[in-house]
């Protein structure tokens, strides 16, 4: 990240700061080459975030800078009331860097000036800041965002009256580009010590530095954590907290292949816990960034390899190096974005820079949708993977990932395994578990069923009952008739005998569809709600990837496309493979998922007999929210010759396919995920049983 346009802000910034000290920090591969020609002042810093360790005082000497916020980094016996810094500037690789720079907050001194310059992927917004809600920008006098010369660079500069916080200033900037949460937080709240903590919890302006030997700071009485995380170091001191628990991970330069292979290498393994069945020993992927957004269903024919180039892992294909990941093995969106033409990745255990380091590359393109194999199996130091995740890797070849359809199944596999297991909050979740703090509760989905027809509701809730890895209620709103209808009152009961709750409200035949479903969605207590049709194929992980890709692509709805269509009256599927893994203004009415509070906002469905569904994404975009398109294999859309709010002849989808099964296909998932053929598919009639009397359409 060279040039003079970064050169210019940070001087500009310098020159603007009067005669306070200012901290100029850089984190990520090269963020920080060319910062030496920025002419510092005596007094002030030059910092390497990426080298600095997360515990002990501020990153400006103590007797120059006060901490930031409470008793969090103040040394010993310090006041806490030494001026501000003149100005923190932060010059980030990638948005990942600046998310784990966002972590060392709580060590970064109050200021009057934040300065953030940045790179990043091309799918991401321009980094505009959000104040925060508690008054604390009140006193901004100046905010300036503009694109750099290099491609894809930023420069954010705040200027205030009153010096703040710089940690929330450095995540405002971070969810400008990559949107504001969307979620539960990672839970247990936690204290970091070690210079390489900041990666266990990247983007969290709450974290916490703990000297090693403890005590969490307070607030008052407060421990300002849960748990503490001590990353590093060969022998930790004893732990003083008696209140807060702290769990030990290995930091990366402890697990390199010169220190598992020598003599003190099976006791360094032992150290480390790299035994089976251990991924929490692993650093997480941060999913925020590091993720499918941006994957491309039709790529080209070169598969890459990743190997190890001049010490540091990277991806080639022939002669070309097409991206080289950082020396962590860490892969951030830039590395992402650069090997979404490839077919695929291919990787060997050997000849990587370090065993953790090949983990972290592995986990990391995993989850970011790349479809990775490897021809050998996996050593007994990789198992921090998971024995899911290396038995994908090895489940196909270069040969079935030139089929796109293989292909993508092998990613959407791969991402939703990575996801699950190796994201910052899968992984926290597990951290609290052994600290034996209980972590917060999962997101519960309320699931919104709205029919008019009484022979469907049997299939209709199986289909939501086959569903995994999510906690669901249903509410059954019945449109026109009762439970009294044959088969209803059956079907109601075998669904709550699976343990799952449901709610069942029976409105008049005469109320428009827009209102039976507000008032079904009254009825709901979940904090996310989802819109599933009566009649169409949702494969079991169907509600699990979308509420993953609602937490990864920061999205207020989030839906699948029409891509997989069957034919009923002709007995066909055929595949339409459509734009996926990204923002986009329409999704498929079947398959809305959102916020209860974004519904709210939005005043929930219109009062309509139809297009309810467009007019919620129109009400949701009119407010500037984000919706996404998530991958259509958990999704299939059942079609008739008439009666269709979408109207087009079965010639239409024939002709548009770019592939074509003779009956039933269960998506693009194994037939074994997708349940009896034949369910629900011969009972409903034509007529007044059609799919334009469902009550939906498809976007």
């Amino acid at each position: 990240m060279t040039g003079e346009p970064v050169e210019e802000v940070l001087d500009r910034a310098l020159h603007l700061c009067g005669g306070a000290p200012a901290l100029v920090g850089h984190i990520g591969e090269g963020a920080g080459r060319g910062l030496g020609a920025v002419a510092l002042r005596s007094g002030d810093r030059r910092v390497d975030l990426e080298r600095t360790s997360a515990h002990g005082g501020p990153l400006l000497d103590a007797a120059v800078s006060a901490p930031s916020g409470v008793a969090a980094a103040e040394p010993p016996g310090g006041t806490g009331s030494a001026p501000a810094a003149g100005v923190v500037a932060v010059v980030a690789a990638t948005v990942a860097d600046l998310r784990r720079a966002v972590s060392l907050g709580s060590r970064l001194p109050r200021t009057h000036q934040v300065v953030v310059v940045v790179g990043s992927a091309a799918h991401h917004e321009p980094p505009l800041p959000a104040a925060p809600g508690l008054g604390q920008w009140r006193q901004l006098q100046e905010a300036r965002v503009r694109r750099l010369g290099a491609a894809g660079h930023w420069a954010c500069e705040l200027y205030f009256l009153e010096p703040v916080d710089p940690g929330p200033a450095l995540n405002a900037v971070a969810d400008g580009a990559i949107g504001r949460p969307r979620g539960p937080a990672p839970t247990p709240a936690a204290a970091l010590s070690g210079a390489d903590a900041p990666s266990w919890l990247p983007g969290q302006a709450r974290a916490v530095a703990a000297a090693p030997a403890g005590p969490v700071p307070l607030n008052r009485t407060t421990p300002l954590a849960d748990v503490a995380l001590r990353v590093g170091g060969a022998v930790h001191p004893r732990w003083e907290d008696d209140e807060v628990p702290a769990l030990d991970r290995p930091a990366s330069d402890e697990l390199s292949w010169s220190a598992i292979s020598g003599p003190e290498g099976p006791r360094r393994i032992r150290r480390a816990s790299l035994g089976r069945g251990a991924p929490a020993q692993l650093p997480p992927v941060d999913e925020r960034v590091v993720n499918p957004v941006g994957f491309v269903g039709e790529a080209g024919r070169r598969v890459g390899d990743l190997v190890a180039r001049d010490g540091r892992p990277a991806v080639i294909a022939g002669n070309e190096v097409v991206a080289r990941l950082p020396d962590s093995g860490a892969v951030t969106e830039v590395e992402l974005a650069r090997l979404r033409g490839l077919r695929a990745v291919r990787f060997g255990w050997s000849g990587h820079s370090g065993p953790l380091a090949a983990m972290r590359a592995v986990a990391g393109l995993a989850a970011g949708g790349v479809p990775l194999f490897t021809t050998q199996e996996a050593p007994a130091w990789a198992a921090p993977l998971g024995a899911e995740l290396s038995t994908l890797l090895t489940s196909v070849t270069a040969e079935d990932l030139a089929d796109q359809l293989c292909r993508e199944r092998h990613s959407i596999a791969l991402r939703r395994c990575a996801l699950r297991t190796h994201s910052v909050s899968a992984r926290w979740r597990t951290l609290g578990a052994h600290a034996g703090v209980v972590p917060a509760p999962e997101p519960r989905v309320s699931v919104l069923l709205c029919t008019r027809r009484p022979e469907l509701v049997g299939f209709a809730l199986e289909q939501i009952g086959r569903q995994r890895g999510v906690e669901l209620e249903v509410v059954l709103a019945l449109h026109g008739f009762g439970t009294d209808a044959p088969g209803v009152a059956g079907a109601v009961e075998r669904f709550a005998a699976g343990g799952r709750e449901i709610t069942v409200y029976e409105a008049d035949q005469d109320d428009v569809f827009g209102a039976v479903l507000n008032r079904a969605a009254a009825r709901a207590r979940g904090s996310v709600v989802a819109k599933m049709d009566d009649d169409d194929f949702y494969s079991p992980d169907y509600l699990a990837d979308l509420l993953l890709a609602r937490t990864y692509a920061s999205a207020d709805v989030v839906g699948c496309g029409p891509e997989f269509v069957y034919l009923e009256d002709i007995d066909r599927t055929v595949w339409r493979p459509g734009a996926s893994e990204r923002i986009i203004p329409h999704v498929s009415g079947g398959s809305l998922l959102t916020d209860r509070v974004v519904l709210e906002e939005c005043g929930g469905f219109r009062p309509l007999a139809r297009a309810v569904d467009t007019q919620l994404l129109l009400a949701v975009r009119g407010s500037g929210g984000r919706i996404y398109r998530t991958h259509a294999h958990n999704y299939l859309i059942r079609r008739r010759s008439s009666g269709h709010t979408w109207v087009e002849h079965h010639g239409y989808f024939l002709r548009n396919s770019l592939r074509q099964w003779p009956g039933r296909r269960p998506a693009g998932l194994p037939e074994e995920q997708a349940g009896p053929a034949g369910e629900g598919g011969g009972d409903a009639e034509g007529g007044a049983g059609s799919r334009g009397d469902r009550e939906s359409e498809a976007v």
